[in-house]
């Protein structure tokens, strides 16, 4: 079950206005391209170039929080406060549950990940998968930003076998991070 209707609003009207600050100042964008324009007319890798703008440079957020620090509710500051928490990195997409999917990352720590608006089974086809992703907090949860890379790897026999094992011994001890 993905986040609620309010919830995936909140967080991309949150993210998305970020995302198109940071397309300004990095001139991936023409300075008066509104924001309406960002959202609707630009393809998803320019999206995707500005979170990994946004991700290589400390001082935006703290820029565009400074600059729209009037505009922005309590909720929507402390979803951009937890951008500063973020775990980016490879990922094993490790099962796919009713309302969340296991990431498990390259250290071996299991997170409960929520999906934003798409359940992850209707993105992808086969787990455990591995992927390049960010995870955050969102109201003592975890979700990605919306954005994941698969990489076109098999998982062998023996990786599958560990990971499995894994699982169930971070599930007895209480040890999936729900939160960051």
């Amino acid at each position: 079950m993905p986040l609620s209707e309010f919830d995936y609003h909140l967080f991309m009207d949150t993210f998305l206005p970020l995302l198109h600050f940071t397309a300004i100042r990095h001139g991936l964008i023409d300075p008066k391209t509104s924001f309406i324009s960002f959202v609707k007319n630009r393809d998803f890798k320019l999206k995707f170039e500005c979170r990994q703008k946004l991700y290589q440079d400390p001082d935006l957020l703290k820029g565009y929080m400074d600059k729209n620090s009037s505009h922005l509710s309590i909720d929507q500051k402390a979803i951009l406060s937890g951008i500063n928490k973020r775990i980016s990195g490879k990922f094993i997409i490790y099962k796919l549950l009713s309302n969340r999917a296991i990431f498990v990352d390259m250290n071996n720590i299991f997170y409960s990940v929520h999906d934003l608006s798409d359940p992850f089974d209707s993105m992808i086809e086969d787990v455990p998968c591995l992927v390049e992703a960010t995870i955050l907090p969102f109201q003592k949860r975890i979700i990605y930003d919306g954005f994941t890379q698969p990489y076109g790897v098999t998982l062998g026999p023996n990786l599958l076998k560990s990971y499995r094992e894994n699982y169930k011994a971070a599930k007895e001890k209480g040890q999936i991070r729900t939160e960051l």
